[in-house]
């Protein structure tokens, strides 16, 4: 393996490993949402007779109270998970540069040894063919 293609392999799982975190967090982030959804939803299409009598008992003001907690707690969550993300999508976007030049690196270098190779061959091809003219002759 050359230089170029050991500097390809690592940055390559280099790229991978921070699109593995990135979507952890992208993942994270959907749940989350979902849950808010979810929260919002809850006793939104709630029975009118069962609305009032739990707004009677007093168990309505819980209900509420609890949700909000909820949805606060979700919404800072939410918060520092996009944080992360907006920093994972910046080290993600190095990472794939890092990986676009090292791969271009390798790619170059493969091209140059291939070059070298057929100017080799050619050089052999033509040393072979000056030697059976002048084995001819003789």
């Amino acid at each position: 393996m050359s230089d170029e293609d050991g500097l390809a392999w690592l940055t390559d799982a280099g790229y991978r490993a921070e699109l593995a975190k990135f979507e952890a967090l992208a993942a994270t982030e959907r749940r989350l949402k979902r849950y808010l959804d979810e929260l919002n939803d809850l006793g939104a299409a709630a029975d009118p007779g069962t609305a009032l009598s739990m707004s009677l008992s007093g168990f309505d003001r819980g209900w509420q109270r609890w949700k909000a907690m909820k949805r606060s707690e979700t919404n800072l969550r939410l918060a520092e998970i996009r944080a992360r993300k907006a920093q994972a999508a910046t080290i993600l976007t190095h990472a794939f540069a890092r990986n676009d030049v090292a791969q271009g690196l390798r790619d170059r270098a493969r091209a140059g040894r291939a070059r070298k190779a057929a100017v080799k061959q050619m050089e052999t091809l033509q040393d072979q063919a000056i030697m059976a003219a002048l084995s001819t002759r003789r």
